[in-house]
C-alpha cells in the first residue's frame, strides 16, 4: 500500500487553474514566469496594488461611518409668502410712574439693572415687601401694568390692522414684549419698502426707569411664528426713536440631516416631529427648561432671572431642530420727522405738533421682503449605498482588475483551500489510498 500525495497535488492544481483562468490582473504572471527578474518585479507589483487597493478600501469605509454629507444651496421662487413674526421690546420697560417713590423699592429694581454692584441686599423681613405683595402670585395684568407697553398703529400693505387680533404679548426673560402675527396669518404678495408692515411705536422715553441698556430705545427681532421668540440666538436689532427703520427681509430655511449625521460641527439636530406627532422646536424646549429650572428653584417663574440663564441653558438637552427657519434683514434708518415735514403737520394737520415729544419717543417700524423667495440650505449624505458600491467596485478594477466575478473566482479558491485543509486536519495529516493499489 503506498500513500499519495493527491491533497499537495490537488493544491497546486487549484492554483495553477485560478492562476490562468481568473480575472484578476497579473496573477498568471506569477505562474507561468521562467524569467525571475519578471517574476519579482510582478510579484512587487501586485502587493503594491493590493497594499493601495487595503488602504483605499480601509479610507473609505472609515469615512463612510463618519457619515460625511454634502451642502446644497437653492433658491425657490413664491408668489405669495408667509410674513415671518416681530417681537418687539421696549429697551428700559419698566414705567417710571408705575413705580412707588421709596428707596427699598428703588433698591429692589437696581439689584435687576445694569446698576446691581451699587445696590444692598433687601431686607425681606421688612413689613414693607409684604404690604407691597411682593410674596403675592401675580397676574399678566399685574406686570402689564408695571411697563410700557404702547403701540400706536399696524398697518400692512395699507390696511390697518385690529392690534387685539394680529398682536400678542409674551414675557421674556427682558420683560413683557409685542409680537406682531404669532400665528402666522398674514402672507405677502408684493414687495418693497412701501408695502408690507409698517409700526408706529411710542417708547414712552419719559417714564425710563432701571433696565437693560444704558440708552433708550428698542429692540426687535425677526422670527419664523412658530418658534418661541426667546432661546433662538438670533440677533436682535436695536434702534433709537426719532428714525424710520427700514428692513428688508429674505427668506432662509435650512434642513440637516438627524443622527447619525452631525448637523454643524459635533452637533446631532433632532427631527422636526415628536414623538407625540407635534413639531419639534428647540426654543420652546430651552423655555419649558427654563420653567422647570425656576419652578423648582423658588417655586415660581420669574422672568427677572437672567443671571441665571446661560448656565441654565448649557444643562438642558434642547438641540436644534433639524429643520428651521431664519431671516436676514438689511437694516437702513433715517431722521423722522424732517424739519420741513414738522412744519407741514403743523400747517396742514396738528397746530401743536412737538417734534421734540416724537424725535424722543417715536419709531417707525418698516419691514418688507424685498424679494419673494426661499434660499433652501439641505444637507445630503456624501455617499449612497450605491455609490460607496461603485467606489469600491472602480478601485478594485483598477488596481488589481477585480469585479464580482473575480471575487467570486477568488472566494471559490480560497473556500476550496480551507476545505482541503480542514479536511487532512481532520484525518491527522494522512491521505486517502488511492483505489486499486497495493
Amino acid at each position: 500500500m503506498s500513500v499519495s500525495v493527491e491533497q499537495n497535488d490537488n493544491v497546486l492544481s487549484l492554483w495553477k487553474d485560478f492562476s490562468q483562468s481568473t480575472g484578476f490582473h497579473g496573477i498568471n504572471k506569477l505562474s507561468h514566469s521562467t524569467n525571475k527578474l519578471r517574476l519579482i518585479i510582478w510579484s512587487i507589483v501586485l502587493l503594491a496594488c493590493t497594499t493601495f487597493l487595503v488602504l483605499f478600501v480601509t479610507t473609505q469605509i472609515i469615512d463612510y461611518y463618519n457619515y460625511p454629507v454634502n451642502t446644497n444651496m437653492h433658491t425657490e421662487t413664491h408668489s405669495e409668502l408667509q410674513f415671518p413674526a416681530v417681537t418687539v421690546c421696549n429697551l428700559n420697560s419698566l414705567k417710571r410712574n408705575s413705580i412707588l417713590n421709596d428707596t427699598r423699592m428703588e433698591n429692589h429694581y437696581l439689584k435687576l439693572s445694569l446698576f446691581d454692584v451699587y445696590a444692598t441686599p433687601s431686607n425681606w423681613s421688612d413689613p414693607f415687601f409684604q404690604e407691597q405683595n411682593f410674596f403675592e402670585k401675580r397676574t399678566l395684568n399685574d406686570v402689564f401694568q408695571d411697563h410700557k407697553i404702547r403701540s400706536q398703529a399696524w398697518v400692512f400693505d395699507g390696511r390697518d390692522l385690529d392690534a387685539k387680533e394680529y398682536v400678542s404679548f409674551f414675557i421674556l426673560r427682558s420683560g413683557p414684549c409685542l409680537t406682531f402675527d404669532p400665528n402666522g396669518q398674514i402672507t405677502a404678495d408684493i414687495t418693497g419698502s412701501n408695502f408690507n408692515l409698517n409700526a408706529w411705536i411710542d417708547i414712552d422715553a419719559e417714564n425710563d426707569y432701571f433696565g437693560e441698556s444704558y440708552g433708550t430705545g428698542i429692540k426687535f427681532k425677526i422670527h419664523d411664528p412658530r418658534e418661541y421668540p426667546d432661546f433662538d440666538g438670533i440677533s436682535e436689532y436695536y434702534v433709537e426713536p426719532g428714525h424710520e427703520i427700514y428692513a428688508a427681509i429674505t427668506k432662509n430655511k435650512f434642513e440637516y440631516l438627524s443622527k447619525p449625521y452631525k448637523a454643524m460641527g459635533n452637533n446631532y439636530c433632532r427631527e422636526k416631529r415628536n414623538s407625540d406627532g407635534t413639531d419639534y422646536y428647540s426654543t420652546h424646549c430651552f423655555k419649558d427648561c427654563f420653567a422647570r429650572h425656576m419652578v423648582a428653584s423658588c417655586g415660581c417663574i420669574d422672568f427677572t432671572a437672567n443671571n441665571a440663564t446661560t448656565r441654565l441653558l448649557k444643562t438642558c438637552d434642547c438641540p436644534m431642530s433639524c429643520e428651521f427657519t431664519r431671516y436676514d434683514a438689511r437694516i437702513t434708518s433715517i431722521l423722522f420727522p424732517s424739519e420741513f415735514n414738522v412744519e407741514q403737520l403743523k400747517r396742514f394737520w396738528l397746530p401743536y405738533w412737538d417734534i421734540n415729544y416724537y424725535r424722543k419717543n417715536l419709531i417707525n417700524l418698516r419691514i418688507y421682503f424685498d424679494q419673494l423667495k426661499t434660499i433652501v440650505s439641505k444637507q445630503t449624505p456624501k455617499y449612497s449605498a450605491g455609490e460607496m458600491f461603485a467606489n469600491l467596485g472602480g478601485m478594485m478594477g483598477l488596481f488589481l482588475g477585480a469585479s464580482i466575478v473575480t471575487m467570486t473566482e477568488l472566494g471559490e479558491f480560497v473556500f476550496t483551500n480551507l476545505w482541503l485543509l480542514i479536511t487532512r486536519l481532520k484525518t491527522g495529516g494522512k491521505t486517502a489510498v488511492k483505489p486499486g493499489k497495493a
